[in-house]
């Protein structure tokens, strides 16, 4: 998203790792973030989603208590969360 930022009307991050942006590279693309309770990327993506908020951006963010990994990313595409990423149109 950051080389392109206009490429996208939004974006999804389902148990991940941020790397090479930043939260203000997120300011203007609404972002939806999953992640499990016992993943190592937990910490890091409850204080990225925080500072994308600080920010000015538009975030949700689904904890999923319990879950790791493998299990956090079977889970995070529910019909819900996808609903959320396909209502945004690029104007």
């Amino acid at each position: 998203m950051k080389e392109n930022p206009n490429l996208f009307a939004a974006g999804f991050i389902a148990s991940g790792m941020p790397k090479n942006v930043t939260a203000e590279d997120f300011k203007t693309i609404p972002l939806y973030v999953t992640a499990g309770t016992n993943e190592n990327a937990y910490a890091t993506l409850v204080d990225f989603t925080a500072r994308i908020k600080e920010a000015g951006g538009t975030v949700e963010f689904t904890i999923l208590p319990g879950l790791d990994h493998p299990n956090a990313c079977d889970n995070a595409f529910s019909s819900d969360r996808l609903d959320w990423l396909f209502k945004w149109k690029k104007e």
